[in-house]
């Protein structure tokens, strides 16, 4: 009924009967608007899927420019702590849009629903730990479920480290960008407990969900 995903730009047709046979009718688009400018969903034009922009950007950092520093050889904006305060922005920032996200995920009209950003690991990473935790979820199966992007985007990971040396920089000295870095779900989990209680309270919370639609919500996406 939940899919996280990276970006559908390069979707095929064949991928659109994958869509019609699954049957997604929602999906929610978390990157920034200079990002879907620059590779847009290819989503079937026959009108069976609804396309909702939610975006999250990370204050005035614009994951579509880091591309642009990036091939200037700049990366002196990631930080040893980039990635965790990121996700934990993520929370703090976008109470409303968390809001909107799971008003919809609660709705049985939107589901099955596909969620996704660009490479489908940090702002999706971040959504499905909330879901993940709002149906009970043990932490353990959030942080293994997160780390799931590590093996699906091997290989373009790989690539992309390739064309990276390009610019002059050490992939290396990238990997927690390209990754879904471990310690930036557990900053969330962290940052969960020590600040709300739990990812329950954050959405009751922060996110203004009512408990009884949380709990139905659980029945409803879990066996």
């Amino acid at each position: 009924m939940v899919y996280r995903s990276a970006h559908l730009a390069g979707l095929t047709d064949q991928d659109h009967a994958t869509l019609r046979r699954i049957g997604i009718r929602l999906v929610c688009d978390f990157r920034t608007r200079e990002e879907t400018r620059e590779q847009p969903d290819r989503l079937p034009e026959d009108g069976s899927v609804e396309y909702l922009h939610m975006p999250i950007a990370h204050g005035k950092f614009d994951p579509a420019e880091a591309v642009g520093r990036i091939r200037k050889g700049d990366i002196s904006w990631l930080t040893d702590d980039f990635m965790p305060n990121n996700y934990i922005k993520q929370l703090d920032n976008f109470g409303d849009l968390w809001h909107r996200f799971f008003e919809r995920l609660m709705d049985e009209k939107s589901r099955p629903l596909v969620f996704h950003c660009t490479a489908g690991k940090d702002r999706t990473g971040v959504c499905a730990a909330l879901i993940l935790l709002a149906a009970g979820v043990p932490e353990s199966t959030v942080i293994a479920d997160h780390a799931l992007s590590n093996i699906y985007n091997a290989e373009i990971i790989d690539i992309i480290k390739l064309e990276i040396k390009k610019y002059g920089i050490d992939p290396e000295a990238m990997q927690s960008y390209l990754t879904a870095p471990r310690e930036a779900i557990e900053a969330v989990l962290k940052h969960l407990k020590e600040n709300f209680g739990s990812a329950q309270e954050y959405l009751t919370g922060q996110a203004k969900i009512r408990p009884a639609d949380l709990e139905r919500l659980k029945k409803e996406i879990t066996e």
